[in-house]
Order: structure tokens, then C-alpha cells, then sequence
């Protein structure tokens, strides 16, 4: 069986704090405005909140398409988890869902900003419970593929600056043999 991956990971790193520093604070006040705050902006939202070197930088987006409930159940999720995970850390980033898969998002903080930084890993890659058959024909799969990932750059890179998509890239396609092949791309 070959499995298609789903994006699951948190990650802490930075320097060790104090859990009742003004680090801390500043970012769990900023997580608890987090989830009306990304639906309100359309599914993206960066804020910042306090003075360096206590500063927090967060930034929060939900999956293009998804419902306004969702996205704030999912959001709430991973604040959480960051404030359970890396309670005693100063960078941290998670991609989670919301508890019935209708949406993935992202929640990252630090005390510097995190626009140009890219971050790979740490990743968690869990198989898909459907047990999915390999392709019976992996170049016209590469084609669709290949095809998916040019389409969701080009939403990510053309958008017009004014747009609330700059940066943003979300593709959903049907290949012959999977449907509902979901592609997201998220420039900061």
C-alpha cells in the first residue's frame, strides 16, 4: 500500500524560559485572541505583542475553504498544544486539525519575527487510515502531481499585493485514482 502523507508536527526550540516570564504572557494572551482573530482576517493573522526582548510574534492560518468553526476549533487546538509542548520554550510552531479533519492550520510564535524563515521540520508524518492502493499508472500521477504543485505555486506567488492571498496558495484536484488530493502553500 503506498500512503499519502498528512502534515501533523510541532516543533519547540529557542532558548529555555521561565513559564510565568513576560514571554510566556505576552504569547498566551496573544493565543487567546487567536481564534476569532484569523477567521475575522480571512484565514491568516500575524500579531505581535510586547517589548524585546519579551516580544511575541505569532502567526496563525487556516486551510483556504474551511469553515469558520472549524478553523477556530483547530486554531485553539494548537495553542494549546504549543502551551502543553513548549511551555518552556521561545520558538514554536504546530500544524494540527480540528477533531473531525475538516481543516489543518498552523499556529507559530517566537520572540523574533518569523516572515522569510522557512522551517521543514521537526514532522510527524502519519499514514493514512485508508490503506491507499499504489497508482496503477505513477507517470500520469507525477503528471497530476507535477501539475497540482505548479498551480498552487502560482496561486502562492501571484496574487495581487493587495490581495489577503498574497502568499497563499491552497489547490484542491481530483486524480484518476484519488480523489479530493488536497495542496497547500503558505509563503511568510
Amino acid at each position: 500500500f503506498q500512503n499519502l502523507e498528512v502534515v501533523n508536527a510541532v516543533g519547540c526550540a529557542g532558548s529555555f524560559i521561565n513559564a510565568n516570564s513576560s514571554y510566556v504572557k505576552n504569547r498566551d494572551n496573544l493565543f487567546s485572541t487567536l481564534p476569532d482573530k484569523v477567521v475575522v482576517n480571512g484565514g491568516f493573522y500575524n500579531v505581535s505583542l510586547g517589548n524585546s526582548p519579551n516580544r511575541a510574534h505569532v502567526l496563525v492560518i487556516c486551510a483556504r475553504g474551511y469553515e469558520q468553526q472549524a478553523c477556530m476549533n483547530c486554531v485553539q487546538s494548537a495553542a494549546r498544544g504549543i502551551q502543553t509542548n513548549c511551555l518552556n520554550r521561545m520558538d514554536s510552531f504546530t500544524w494540527d486539525k480540528d477533531v473531525e479533519d475538516t481543516v489543518s492550520c498552523l499556529v507559530r510564535s517566537s520572540n523574533h519575527t518569523t516572515f522569510g524563515i522557512l522551517e521543514l521540520r521537526p514532522a510527524i508524518i502519519y499514514p493514512s487510515p485508508l490503506g491507499i492502493e499504489p497508482s496503477e499508472n505513477m507517470t500520469l500521477f507525477e503528471q497530476q502531481w507535477d501539475a497540482m504543485v505548479n498551480r498552487t505555486v502560482e496561486a502562492a506567488t501571484e496574487a495581487k499585493t493587495s490581495s489577503i492571498l498574497k502568499y497563499y496558495g491552497a489547490e484542491k484536484a481530483e486524480f484518476i485514482e484519488y480523489p479530493n488530493v488536497y495542496m497547500l502553500m503558505q509563503c511568510t
